[in-house]
């Protein structure tokens, strides 16, 4: 179906091109003709010779500088043309007339709308720069890499654009949407020039102006090295498909809830909910809406995201006057695998003694342990690793730390959480408690005598780090070690699974107070 739509979208641009009288066509060639042979050559020898040519330690700051500006600009441009085409048209009416889901449309269109106003524009620029730094540093996977990110970003680009409108739909009539962000996207046009005559300057100048930046893209975008240059582009295209996956949910939920027809809402459709219909998404939903529907849920869980702050403090002594984290890199990767793991546990074990509230209604559906236990362990996933990365992120931004540290970081915080996650959950299953007067109180009192010791040995470890790993630099082969060793165990936590799918069948022991 998404074919037959992509097909239809070059069948009706083709009609466009037809129906369009012979004078705007002439001008219509004229400026692709400019484009071609004067600016695009010009932009491309400029940045080519600036990226080949700067030095080293500014490299950052342009890669930085070359992404936000690319994000403003096709931001803006995505916006006015989503407006355009799928709510002032009002083709998305004609499309859903069909036997068409919204999810369907949605990726018809993101691909629609990806290629013609971001790759069409940062593939050529992945290239060029591509190119110069591979050329400058003699190393040709840099081709690869500076592909991989441009095309990566912008799909973001394109999510976010997708996301601001039909987030914005959902609150207010579609009609005055339209008004607005297609203001914002005529103001990308002018953005353009600004930028242009700023760059007409002495661009080394300017960079020199900026503070030292705390990103690097060393190892990846330059200076390559095989583990960032391979585990950077995974962790950019496993984030990029997330990202658009949530992406669809925003617009599937607008096109059903708002309606898209001259800003006027048409109520809920019927059809087209073949995005929710397996058992499994439709539990993780049903768990993300209590857990945003419930502000007490919310309070409870807070300190819990917050916790590896304190691990952060307690593992990092702050000297007098410092900028940046008095942190090596092992260190971080270690407060990173303790965090989460204390993190993952209580975040499992709590969401999943919240099912004994509504447990009789969980046997009567037709839905097996396993996919029970499978959808809360999405959502357990789900409501600690995003979280976690971007505490972290944030945390190595203030740091010392190089690039492959980050990404070892990361790649531990998601490892950990697959492991730990089926811990928590088996610990939250054992014996559950439902209380009226305190509805936020899951555990019972085992349970939650083994999270604190556990905690408490994580603490303890955690701030006895700077005295065992003093002077200790984590290297490539220590990295894979701890990968390696957090795969195996993420591996044997779905036997863990496995078990906690068992008393979902064979029914919790639920202790009921008040």
């Amino acid at each position: 179906m998404i074919r037959l739509i992509l097909d239809t979208e070059r069948r009706a641009l083709l009609n466009y091109w037809r129906v369009l009288g012979e004078s705007r066509k002439i001008v219509y060639i004229l400026i692709g003709l400019l484009l071609m042979l004067i600016l695009l050559p010009l932009v491309t020898t400029l940045l080519f010779s600036i990226t080949a040519s700067i030095d080293q330690g500014y490299l950052d700051l342009l890669l930085l500088m070359l992404s936000l500006a690319s994000a403003i600009i096709l931001v803006l441009l995505s916006i006015h043309f989503i407006i355009k085409d799928m709510i002032l048209s009002g083709s998305i009416a004609l499309y859903m007339s069909y036997p068409i889901s919204a999810a369907e449309l949605f990726y018809a269109k993101f691909i629609r709308h990806n290629l013609f106003y971001s790759t069409s524009i940062l593939l050529p620029l992945s290239v060029v720069v591509g190119a110069a730094l591979a050329a400058r540093d003699g190393q040709w996977m840099l081709m690869l890499n500076s592909i991989i990110y441009f095309i990566v970003l912008g799909m973001f680009f394109t999510s976010i654009s997708f996301g601001l409108v039909f987030l914005t739909a959902n609150m207010m009539p579609v009609k005055k949407v339209s008004e607005i962000l297609a203001f914002l996207g005529g103001m990308s046009f002018l953005l353009i020039y600004i930028i242009m005559f700023i760059v007409a300057d002495s661009f080394t100048g300017i960079l020199a102006m900026f503070p030292e930046i705390p990103i690097s893209f060393s190892g990846i975008l330059y200076d390559y090295s095989p583990v960032a240059g391979i585990l950077g582009p995974i962790l950019m295209i496993v984030a990029a498909i997330a990202i658009i996956l949530l992406t669809k949910f925003i617009v599937v939920r607008a096109i059903d809830r708002v309606g898209i027809t001259e800003g006027h809402s048409t109520g809920r459709r019927k059809a087209g909910r073949s995005s929710i219909s397996h058992p499994v998404i439709m539990l993780a939903c049903k768990d993300m809406k209590l857990s945003f529907r419930n502000i007490r849920e919310l309070a409870v869980l807070l300190p819990i995201y917050v916790l590896p702050l304190v691990l952060v403090y307690f593992s990092s002594p702050a000297e007098a006057g410092a900028q940046f984290l008095v942190m090596e890199g092992s260190q971080l990767v270690s407060t990173a695998a303790g965090g989460a793991l204390v993190t993952a546990l209580y975040i499992g074990a709590h969401h999943t003694a919240r099912d004994a509230e509504h447990f009789q209604m969980l046997q009567v559906l037709p839905v097996p342990g396993s996919q029970l236990a499978f959808a809360k362990y999405i959502f357990n996933i789900l409501a600690t690793v995003p979280f976690l990365m971007i505490i972290f992120t944030i945390t190595w931004f203030f740091s010392t730390a190089g690039v492959d540290i980050l990404l070892y970081m990361l790649a531990c915080i998601l490892l950990v959480c697959l492991a730990a996650v089926p811990v928590g959950m088996l610990i939250g299953s054992s014996n559950p408690v439902v209380s009226r007067k305190n509805p936020s109180r899951r555990l019972d009192t085992a349970s939650n005598i083994i999270i604190t010791m556990i905690m408490f040995v994580v603490f303890m470890m955690i701030s006895m780090l700077p005295f065992w790993l003093e002077g200790n630099v984590m290297g490539v082969r220590q990295g894979l070690i701890i990968i390696n060793i957090l795969a195996i165990c993420a591996v044997a936590a779905w036997f863990v699974l496995g078990r906690v799918a068992g008393r979902y069948d064979e029914g919790f022991k639920i202790t009921y107070k008040d």
